[in-house]
């Protein structure tokens, strides 16, 4: 009975393994403008980008991997810091779909002379080096192998100002002492196996420890990085807006979802991982 009950355990996790990485996950843009709206919830993405450019200097030259669909295009904040501040961010990603939609947004709010959304390996943009001020990587590093990250992060970093080029890694981080093992094994369950359900791929959850080492082996070189908690919330606090939401399907797991982050848990924070040049100094202004 021991025996049998091992193998079906064992095959229940190698089919929903083999699901989570089958499935396609370019994001329903519907669904995902539902979970990360700025009214969805105080640690949206939309918020972390305002306070991020709240910081660089003005007329700085911004390189965001893994753009996406832009939603944080659509809060007003963010349209108002990138003209006032004369902040430029060019864009990539992998997912075309996704970029049509951010480059429709541009459009919308006339951003063009502020951004630019193109598809594109962002290794492959041997014309940026030395070009940028900062480089963001705003949630989309865990949605990455931790191999293909590690290859990302090394050779980007050549697109950084010699000295005063700044990274930014900015997403959920879990704490071991504070969810304990069983909410490490929830979330690392979790967070996969919701993109069978929603089309959106949260990634996986990152330990703070993963956190450090694949910085400390992506810039060994570096001053030591810097880790904050920008913003953070209860779960209780989210509030997802499902109206805009026409597939039923969809309408239904975010429903789901939704009534199972307020049943509470750990808070959500959301770090930043600040990683300067070397001989670099800590010059950057904190987000307020």
């Amino acid at each position: 009975m021991l025996l049998e009950s091992g193998a079906a355990f064992l095959m229940f996790v190698y089919v929903w393994w083999w699901l989570v990485n089958r499935m396609s996950h370019h994001d329903d843009d519907e669904v995902y403008t539902a979970f990360f709206r700025p009214s969805a919830s105080p640690v949206a993405t939309p918020h972390a980008f305002a306070k991020i450019l709240g910081r660089m200097p003005e007329g700085s030259h911004v390189l965001d991997i893994g753009i996406g669909s832009g939603v944080y295009l659509e809060h007003p904040p963010v349209q108002e810091i990138l003209r006032s501040r004369k902040i430029k961010v060019d864009g990539v990603d992998i997912a075309e779909p996704s970029i049509a939609i951010c480059n429709d947004r541009i459009r919308k709010h006339k951003l063009e002379a502020h951004v630019t959304a193109k598809c594109q390996d962002a290794r492959t943009l041997e014309d940026a080096i030395g070009r940028y001020d900062a480089i963001l990587y705003m949630e989309s590093f865990p949605v990455m192998s931790k191999p293909l990250f590690l290859d990302i992060f090394r050779k980007c970093q050549r697109y950084l100002k010699p000295k005063t080029g700044v990274t930014f890694l900015y997403h959920n981080l879990g704490d071991p002492a504070k969810i304990g093992m069983v909410g490490m094994l929830v979330g690392k369950l979790a967070k996969p196996t919701i993109k069978l359900f929603l089309g959106i791929d949260f990634g996986r959850l990152t330990m703070q420890h993963e956190m450090d080492e694949l910085v400390l082996a992506g810039a060994p070189g570096s001053p030591p990085h810097e880790d904050e908690i920008l913003l953070s919330c209860e779960q209780s606090e989210v509030n997802l807006d499902l109206a805009g939401i026409s597939n039923p399907w969809y309408k239904m797991w975010s429903s789901v979802v939704m009534r199972l982050m307020k049943m509470g848990g750990p808070a959500m924070e959301q770090h930043l991982i600040t990683v300067r040049q070397p001989g670099a100094s800590s010059g950057a202004k904190k987000a307020q």
